[in-house]
């Protein structure tokens, strides 16, 4: 019988060796470093309101307060704001093509300051105009932030009527909502003195705009404004702030508003 070559079988244990090697050495070397994730853009955020959201420009402080803040993601800001306006107005005005014509992170909707009272249009103009307009934020893939205001200075009506309006919708939406006017009730309730209202329908002093934009801020970053500066000045020149000896105050005003609304979103609502 034939005997294999010695030099025959050298080749062959040697073609049967090398796969096994690579096999090792592939289990032996180190992971491939996965490519790092793309870093993320700003926020992109869209206001669509009236004169209490373009009043000693909000979301211009809001930006400020972001860059002052250090924090890693920035945030981008747009409005669509006209005095008086309700809802109904900014969407018989073309909001939706607005709103599918860029790319949001959020889309602000501010009401007109008692429209949301059911007295005055909640059923009829709040919260129909809200939905569709929700409807629209939802199928570009942003989500719907609410700013709730705040009540009138000597209004019959209490806050708790705007804050009720602004949650329902909130729940049902399943949106996200900035408690602007809670923040001001429990400031004012802190610091009765405290200069936020600048006239008699209710438009915020800069002080007033510096405690919403802190609010804001809390809402869209989850993070307390405590501890940022007590004044920052917008894109546009605009100085706007509070006294050193108000800001702690004034920070934490917003930060626990925040830190109601939350729970009260978690809770069922009121039968």
């Amino acid at each position: 019988m034939d005997r294999p070559h010695p030099a025959r079988r050298t080749r062959w244990t040697i073609a049967a060796v090398l796969p096994l090697l690579a096999l090792a050495a592939s289990w032996l070397a180190p992971p491939a470093k996965a490519d790092p994730p793309p870093p993320e853009g700003p926020w992109r955020v869209l206001f669509v309101g009236n004169s209490f959201t373009f009043f000693n420009d909000l979301p211009g402080v809001l930006e400020a307060l972001v860059k002052a803040s250090g924090q890693k993601r920035g945030i981008e800001v747009v409005s669509r704001t006209a005095p008086g306006a309700k809802l109904k107005d900014h969407w018989d005005r073309g909001a939706a093509e607005v709103i599918r014509g860029s790319r949001w992170d959020y889309v602000v909707l501010q009401e007109q300051s008692v429209t949301p009272l059911a007295s005055v249009g909640r059923d009829e103009l709040f919260y129909p105009y809200a939905r569709k307009l929700g409807e629209v934020i939802r199928a570009e893939g942003a989500v719907p932030l609410f700013y709730m205001t705040w009540k009138r200075p000597g209004a019959k009506e209490e806050q708790k009527e705007w804050t009720d309006s602004y949650l329902a919708i909130t729940r049902e939406l399943k949106a996200r909502v900035c408690p602007a006017g809670m923040a001001v009730e429990d400031l004012l309730a802190r610091k009765k003195e405290f200069p936020f209202h600048a006239d008699g329908i209710g438009h915020p002093t800069k002080e007033g705009t510096y405690l919403v934009a802190c609010t804001f801020f809390a809402s869209i970053y989850d993070v307390s404004p405590v501890g940022l500066p007590a004044s920052v000045t917008t894109a546009g020149g605009l100085t706007v702030g509070v006294a050193e000896g108000d800001a702690k105050l004034v920070q934490t005003a917003a930060w626990e508003a925040q830190a109601a609304v939350k729970k009260a979103l978690e809770e069922d609502p009121p039968k």
